[in-house]
């Protein structure tokens, strides 16, 4: 099987003005103002990334009942779902820190899907206690 890479991805702001902008804090010097989209690659070694998606992730200030806000874990978990239900086959996932690593592992345990996440050298983790 192939694993499922989740991640986001920044459109910058370029206009004078722009309707429900966010930040996006990464490895850049600069923190940058754009919009988020969320992007999901089937992703198996030796073959090119096959995309699936890639769908406007809706800010805070533009949260409305048919089109809510979900944190990183929560539209992670979202997409991860709509691609189980319509077929695909997901031997693991492939994340970034930002998921959050204790929901993230959480889920992988729930619904028994290997996770691999990108994890600064400074994170800690805890299972089961230890």
């Amino acid at each position: 099987g192939a694993f499922l890479a989740v991640d986001f991805v920044m459109v910058p702001h370029a206009g004078v003005e722009m309707e429900g902008v966010t930040y996006h804090y990464s490895g850049q010097a600069h923190t940058r103002l754009g919009h988020q989209f969320t992007s999901a690659a089937l992703v198996k070694f030796g073959e090119d990334p096959v995309p699936l998606l890639e769908r406007f992730k809706v800010s805070q200030r533009l949260e409305t009942s048919q089109y809510p806000y979900r944190t990183a874990t929560q539209e992670m978990i979202h997409t991860v779902n709509a691609c189980r239900t319509a077929g695909v086959p997901i031997a693991g996932l492939l994340l970034d820190g930002e998921f959050g690593r204790d929901a993230a592992v959480t889920f992988s345990q729930e619904t028994q899907i290997a996770v691999l996440i990108r994890a600064k050298a400074s994170m800690t983790v805890q299972f089961e206690g230890e």
